[in-house]
């Protein structure tokens, strides 16, 4: 299974965001880390301990300088925009996404402002 940690400071949004998203279910959740998965992808957001809690500004400060950029993969990449958006992310409008390979791209972000792409099978 491949698994990735992702520390955030409002667990209840994330998780909301993540799961909605990604159409993960929760399968192990306590206060600090929820872990959710399908098929062979795991996510597993964790608390960031109070005394290193950043502020996010509203909107958030995209972290772009991050070298680091998780991909998803989505059904359909045109119904994860309204998804996203709906739960106070973003995936970049269709003009901005290309194809590689089988797969159609797109970069988003999701509301503390990390960087993320979403792929669907291209047709």
């Amino acid at each position: 299974m491949n698994s990735l940690v992702l520390y955030v400071n409002d667990l209840a949004t994330m998780k909301k965001f993540y799961s909605g998203l990604l159409a993960y279910q929760v399968s192990e959740e306590d206060e600090s880390f929820i872990r959710m998965s399908s098929g062979s992808d795991e996510l597993v957001l964790h608390q960031i301990p109070a005394e290193y809690l950043e502020q996010i500004s509203n909107p958030p400060k995209l972290r772009e300088d991050c070298v680091w950029k998780p991909t998803f993969t989505v059904n359909s990449v045109a119904a994860s925009r309204a998804v996203a958006i709906e739960l106070g992310g973003a995936v970049a409008d269709e003009s901005r996404q290309w194809e590689l390979g089988d797969y159609v791209y797109c970069n988003g972000n999701d509301p503390e402002g990390n960087v993320i792409q979403v792929r669907q099978m291209a047709r």
